[in-house]
């Protein structure tokens, strides 16, 4: 929750939301990760659907084309369909490492950026967008993934899924 007394910027408190949406889909991630076995991690509903591995790999790989090489016009190396053909030689370790690094990474190139820094353009994917829109594109981009990664972990565990976090009983409203 922002502190409404605090003396930030809006571009400081949109940074802030920003690497906080980060953190909230890292915490999700390595709850169903916890949960998970490795062949798990690489399982796919149907042959053709990703799997949770897949869906990591393709996250950091748009959280560092659009996040951090594309902000900083840095080359670009991404290999996106790479991402979809990958399978379990990589591990979870190893995926939750890729995120973590791409995620440190991303979080200093955004605490760097200037107000006029994220109004700056860039072009990313053939797409013009501002440094901001890149940021807002990128990190909801994660979270939508993380929460695909969650329906495929509910997926296979059935009843036996853990949430990450629960209401207190009787709690009807978000805390403040």
């Amino acid at each position: 929750m922002p502190n409404l007394n605090s003396k930030h910027s809006v571009s400081e408190e949109f940074k802030n939301q920003a690497l906080d949406l980060l953190n909230q889909s890292m915490i999700k991630i390595n709850n169903c990760f916890d949960q998970l076995s490795e062949e798990q991690i690489w399982w796919s509903p149907v042959d053709s659907a990703n799997s949770i591995g897949n869906l990591i790999l393709h996250s950091c790989g748009n959280l560092r084309q659009w996040g951090i090489t594309g902000i900083q016009k840095s080359q670009d190396t991404r290999q996106r369909e790479a991402e979809f053909l990958a399978d379990s030689r990589v591990s979870k370790t190893e995926l939750l490492e890729l995120c973590k690094v791409t995620i440190r990474e991303f979080r200093h190139v955004v605490r760097s950026l200037s107000e006029a820094a994220l109004l700056a353009e860039r072009i990313i994917q053939n797409f013009r967008v501002t440094v901001l829109q890149a940021i807002l594109h990128t990190t909801t981009h994660f979270a939508g993934h993380t929460h695909q990664i969650i329906m495929l972990t509910r997926r296979q565990l059935g009843k036996n899924y853990q949430f990450a976090w629960q209401p207190d009983e009787g709690q009807n409203e978000l805390p403040i």
